[in-house]
């Protein structure tokens, strides 16, 4: 469920070349910092996320302080299916920025990959209450529902994001399929063509 883009992998070659270019002369007072964490975001990807959690750290070391090498590297270390690790590092990140709802949301979609239910529903419930405006925040809390067998509650969820983003296919499709589960009449058909209220 985690989501993100990511920059097609360059090669090794050019990789070497930037870490050479850290250490020439006319690259000295370049901020060391500045330099791995943007670099990390250039060779950020989902074959080999090594190199960009290597700058990450790198960055972390030399300000521990500066959440977005946290919240970057715990992206990665998602992507990377490492989920404590991802947590240790969003939950770092949200100690800095309590008013972030996008630390939360993807901290959500970790909790939810962990099979924490409860922990990504307060998430999502979290990022609602800073964004109340976000479609894509229902539509995930509306799948932790369903998962949890909620379906009144995900059909809820659901309705409200297609209210929210009424070209949000997918999301017609889901409450198509808990409409089915629920056994509403119309089923799936109810959720692929009618938005709410009508």
């Amino acid at each position: 469920m985690i989501t993100g883009q990511w920059e097609t992998r360059p090669s090794s070659r050019i990789h070497a070349g930037c870490h050479r270019q850290l250490h020439e002369s006319h690259y000295a007072g370049f901020p060391a910092l500045r330099f791995y964490f943007d670099r990390g975001l250039l060779f950020r990807n989902k074959s080999n996320l090594t190199w960009p959690i290597a700058d990450y750290s790198s960055a972390i070391s030399l300000k521990p302080a500066y959440s977005r090498p946290y919240f970057h590297r715990a992206i990665a270390f998602a992507q990377q299916k490492k989920f404590d690790n991802a947590l240790d590092d969003f939950n770092r990140v949200v100690k800095s920025r309590p008013r972030s709802s996008q630390v939360y949301f993807y901290r959500a979609q970790v909790w939810f990959s962990k099979d924490e239910e409860d922990s990504a529903l307060a998430d999502y419930s979290k990022v609602l209450s800073l964004d109340p405006q976000d479609a894509k925040a229902y539509f995930d809390r509306g799948l932790v529902y369903e998962k949890k067998g909620l379906l009144e509650k995900s059909l809820n969820d659901l309705g409200r994001a297609i209210e929210l983003s009424p070209k949000y296919s997918k999301a017609y499709y889901i409450r198509g399929c808990v409409n089915v589960q629920a056994g509403k009449p119309g089923g799936r058909f109810t959720g692929f063509f009618q938005s709410p209220g009508t």
